[in-house]
């Protein structure tokens, strides 16, 4: 297997501030962000300039690739998918696509409102609020089942690709279209961001067999609905070697225990994560599902009742500020001294450096809700808590591969594409020995 140098597109691209493009009409006045991907820009129309609000928009930069290069195929790919789908009202518009001799310019909506991320971590605009978190998971739906109506299987679905188009993050956009799909059937694995990715994606739970984008998109549909409401992932790894997905896995309330939802948003959950994606739920049942939802969030009497782990969880993520803890519950935790992690007391896992860590708990094995091995409080083998983390895709990790006709399969992945070919067994024989072992202890 073959990697190719760690160069990264936003890394070739220089400081364009003031630069103006498309033949004098698009000036660009602030880096937005940046990431393995390239560079984003707020750009305003010069003409537009005298007026009281100019109009504006975002520029997607790409170091443009090398002609029939693998990163010249994905360029390729991500613009002819996005021009296919961008004329549903929840999918970011691409209204041009530029080009000069180093670069290919992007031109989309401007959403003043930041991404999903942000919204949920940093102002926490979803939390104990059932009216926006329906209002805006179904747009999300709604943009993504377009898309699957169209043959585009996104294959990254996650907070950080799904832009708020005002500041109360009421009305959202689906973008960034660079891992997507037309393969209705896939041998591509460990395609996305980690904490996202279906069993069937990872792979290796399943022996490696072919499987449905379509239905994998579901999976990571569930996993921004629990960010919605919690603040947390469940897990960080849709695997065995993760101990809440295990407990999971053989526990139907165990997701209650750890984070505050609803018990009618539980059992939509259990219907997302089913661990046979033959039997998970479409995306039009799971839209009538959402609808008839009378809370995402749990009771305050239960979540009183409930272990120390699921009212810290509550408490944080109820904070006024993302980058407030509630201090009652961190000296609720720091006064109980059984509960430790080797030697470590699990507490002093708890220390929220500034805004930017994101309560995210520092040494903490990478899940995201404390786990346990009975109904007690007993906290022992527990895992750290952490929020979701916002990362860019890096081209650095493309494997080389051979040429590619159109209608293949290919993607940028976070760690090196997995090829390998099925083996005539059963899927999930693996996952019940070990399912089987872990409910034995």
């Amino acid at each position: 297997m073959t990697i190719f140098p760690k160069t990264t597109s936003a890394s070739l691209i220089p400081d364009m501030v003031n630069q103006i493009i498309d033949d004098g009409r698009l000036e660009l006045v602030e880096k937005l962000g940046e990431g393995g991907y390239g560079v984003v820009y707020r750009a305003i129309v010069i003409e537009s300039t005298s007026s009281l609000k100019p109009t504006e928009y975002a520029v997607k930069i790409l170091a443009k690739a090398c002609e029939r290069s693998r990163e010249w195929r994905l360029q390729r790919r991500e613009i002819a998918a996005h021009t296919l789908v961008s004329d549903h009202p929840n999918i970011l518009t691409l209204h041009q696509v530029i080009e000069d001799d180093n670069f290919i310019y992007l031109v989309v909506d401007y959403c003043p409102g930041g991404d999903l991320f942000s919204a949920i971590i940093d102002r926490h605009a979803y939390s104990e609020n059932d009216d926006l978190v329906k209002k805006v998971f179904v747009q999300i739906l709604d943009a993504v089942h377009s898309c699957h109506e169209k043959g585009i299987y996104h294959r990254d679905l996650k907070p950080d690709n799904i832009l708020c188009m005002n500041e109360e993050a009421s009305e959202i956009v689906l973008g960034d279209f660079g891992l997507s799909t037309k393969s209705r059937t896939s041998t591509t694995f460990g395609c996305g961001s980690s904490n996202y990715i279906s069993p069937e994606c990872i792979g290796k739970e399943c022996r490696y067999r072919p499987y449905s984008p379509r239905i994998a998109d579901v999976w990571a549909l569930g996993v921004i609905l629990v960010n919605m409401i919690a603040g947390r992932h469940p897990w960080n790894n849709a695997a065995t070697d993760d101990k809440c997905f295990m407990r999971f896995m053989v526990r139907p309330g165990f997701l209650r225990k750890m984070l505050p939802i609803s018990r009618s948003a539980n059992t939509i959950l259990r219907r997302i994560f089913t661990l046979d994606a033959g039997l998970r739920i479409t995306i039009p049942e799971l839209r009538t599902a959402i609808l008839k939802v009378d809370t995402f969030f749990m009771a305050q009497d239960e979540i009183e009742k409930g272990n120390r782990f699921l009212r810290f969880a509550a408490a944080a993520y109820a904070a006024d500020r993302a980058d407030t803890v509630c201090s009652a519950a961190i000296t609720a935790l720091r006064e109980d001294n059984e509960i430790q992690i080797g030697s470590e007391h699990i507490a002093d896992e708890f220390i929220a450096e500034d805004a930017q860590s994101h309560l995210r708990i520092a040494g903490g094995a990478g899940t995201t809700a404390f786990d346990s091995e009975s109904e007690s409080e007993s906290g022992e083998d527990s895992d750290g808590l952490i929020t979701p983390e916002s990362h860019a895709q890096d081209s650095a990790s493309l494997v080389k591969v051979s040429k590619v006709s159109d209608g293949a399969d290919v993607g940028i992945v976070d760690s090196p594409v997995i090829r390998k070919k099925h083996e005539h067994i059963l899927p999930v024989e693996s996952l019940i020995k070990r399912l089987k072992h872990v409910a034995l202890r």
